[in-house]
């Protein structure tokens, strides 16, 4: 049967959807996980014992054909022998130096190690080899090993130490995890509603669908607009000390083109790059930073929308001074727009009231046209999010329409003193002299009583 990225896809949805119904509110991981599989990546789990974290890295393996499963709970009196095999002793009287790793890591698809940080350095070596080049060094052998994925679990962040960095730095996709807060969630579980049950076979994946995705990730292509704001991420988090190694972002980019590929897609959009929330921090305190640099860039246009709000305090600033115009023609630059409005009469006079006229008619044409430009970019955006079967966080669209809902009511109580001041100018009354005290534009003059 020939492999299809649209059947891949349904499938995949399906094997989410079992996922969800199984492992309650442990969504983003159960989509780190099938995203980290089929992109060849590793998944980093923080949080206490009895979250399923073991049993979720178990159940996915089992969801692969033929798919064979290494679990190991580390010490730091556990030896390579207990992860990699013991030695051949039959080898050894023959002056080699051989493992018997059937049934150990090297044979297996996807690993779960458990308290990964408490690793040896021998260990630790070893698993790099394998994580950065899929073989396992054995002797005078070097062995290709049919890894596809690493579940590390911890309870806690790594030590400083340089071989524990570098481990920690392959784990690309990485989530905190903690007993489950829903009464409804806890009581099924608590009550046994929540079973552990085999994966339907009809959800199996195989190795030559994992293979078939993975040897289709180079056709995604990366829109300059998207790429825009991958740079604008990248410099954002480096102005607040978080950085990514430029190993991790080529990774990164990895899992945004598999996302596209397995949500029908040939190019990255915005949806994809939430995703960037589960692989930039370092420490969980680093996850609000990261959030909010990604609604700050992901709503860029919206900001460039509401650049109306500047032009106001652009009019405010001008009209709280005084100032003298000498009697002679007065000529105004695009940058200087918002001219300085003094109490001058004649034909000056008119000239400057049809000039501000005009400007604070533009100015409300401007915001108009602003709401419904950032209205559009958020139907454009949460239909991306919602259409994207590997985005399930609910509190990052919260987070966007507040983030958004903030800027439009900025917008819409600045309607109101705009359109007072054309009023005044409609009234043939040049605001002057007073200032006044507003909630919006902050000061702007009134007809002195």
């Amino acid at each position: 049967m020939e492999l299809s990225i649209t059947d891949i896809s349904t499938k995949i949805e399906k094997l989410i959807s079992w996922l969800d119904s199984e492992f309650l509110e442990r969504e983003d991981v159960v989509r780190g996980a099938v995203l980290a599989i089929m992109s060849g990546e590793h998944v980093l789990i923080l949080g206490p014992p009895g979250t399923a974290k073991s049993l979720l890295a178990r159940t996915v393996c089992s969801g692969i054909e033929n798919g064979r499963f290494f679990y190991y709970l580390l010490t730091k009196f556990t030896t390579p022998e207990e992860i990699f095999g013991p030695l051949s002793l039959k080898a050894l009287e023959e002056d080699r130096f051989e493992r018997k790793i059937e049934g150990y890591l090297p044979t297996a698809h996807i690993v779960f190690l458990d308290e990964i940080f408490k690793a040896s350095s021998a260990i630790l070596n070893t698993l790099l080899t394998i994580i950065n080049e899929r073989k396992f060094h054995m002797g005078e052998k070097i062995i290709d090993v049919p890894l596809l994925s690493i579940f590390g679990a911890s309870n806690e962040l790594p030590e400083e130490n340089e071989s524990l960095e570098a481990l920690y730095d392959r784990f690309l996709l990485r989530f905190e995890v903690d007993y489950v807060s829903n009464e409804d969630s806890f009581a099924k579980i608590a009550i046994g509603e929540v079973e552990e049950k085999g994966l339907p076979k009809v959800l199996h994946l195989t190795i030559e669908e994992i293979k078939f995705v993975q040897s289709k990730i180079s056709s995604v292509k990366i829109p300059r607009q998207i790429l825009r704001e991958i740079l604008v991420i990248r410099n954002k988090l480096f102005e607040r000390n978080l950085k990514a190694s430029d190993r991790r972002w080529k990774k990164i980019i990895k899992i945004l083109r598999v996302s596209a590929l397995l949500n029908n897609r040939g190019k990255v959009d915005y949806s994809d790059l939430f995703l960037l929330k589960h692989m930039l921090w370092d420490k969980p305190e680093d996850k609000k930073v990261v959030n909010q640099v990604l609604i700050d860039t992901l709503t860029r246009g919206v900001r460039e929308a509401s650049d109306i709000e500047e032009k106001t305090k652009l009019i405010a600033e001008h009209l709280s001074k005084e100032t003298k115009i000498k009697e002679k023609l007065i000529t105004v630059s695009n940058q200087e727009k918002w001219i300085y409005f003094v109490s001058i009469k004649g034909e000056q006079k008119n000239k400057l009231k049809e000039l501000f006229y005009s400007s604070l008619n533009e100015l409300l044409d401007d915001l108009k046209e602003s709401l419904n430009i950032i209205n559009e970019r958020r139907r454009f955006i949460l239909n991306q999010l919602d259409r994207n079967i590997f985005v399930s966080d609910k509190s990052i669209k919260d987070m966007l329409n507040e983030r958004i809902d903030n800027e439009i009511k900025k917008l819409k109580d600045l309607e109101q003193p705009i359109k007072v001041l054309i009023s005044l100018l409609d009234n043939g009354s040049l605001p002057h002299e007073e200032i006044v005290q507003t909630p919006v534009i902050g000061e702007f003059w009134k007809r002195k009583n």
